[in-house]
């Protein structure tokens, strides 16, 4: 049995508490064959050229790495009009 503090005193709890465990997994990309290393802006260029040159506003990605400088995730962060798009760090640092 739990005791449980109730204003100032222990009373029973005829309900047991059981420990939970929850672990998150972040897995890759199945789209993906092979980790994609960022190493400098033309990098970037080709991870997301094909995926950036099909929009038809402008739109502003964020992509994540990993301590050796592989490609995590890629996330669209908001998407602007015809020639500019609005970006509040609120939104980039999210996650």
């Amino acid at each position: 049995m739990c005791r449980v503090r109730k204003g100032g005193r222990l009373s029973q709890n005829p309900k047991m508490i059981r420990p939970t465990w929850v672990r998150l997994v972040r897995e890759p990309d199945p789209a993906q064959s092979e980790p994609v290393h960022i190493r400098g802006p033309q990098d970037v260029h080709r991870f997301l050229h094909e995926r950036a040159s099909q929009e038809l506003a402008e739109v502003f990605y964020v992509l994540t790495l990993n301590s050796r400088s592989r490609v995590v995730s890629a996330q669209e962060v908001t998407r602007g009009i015809l020639n500019s798009s609005l970006v509040h760090p609120r939104e980039v640092f999210q996650g």
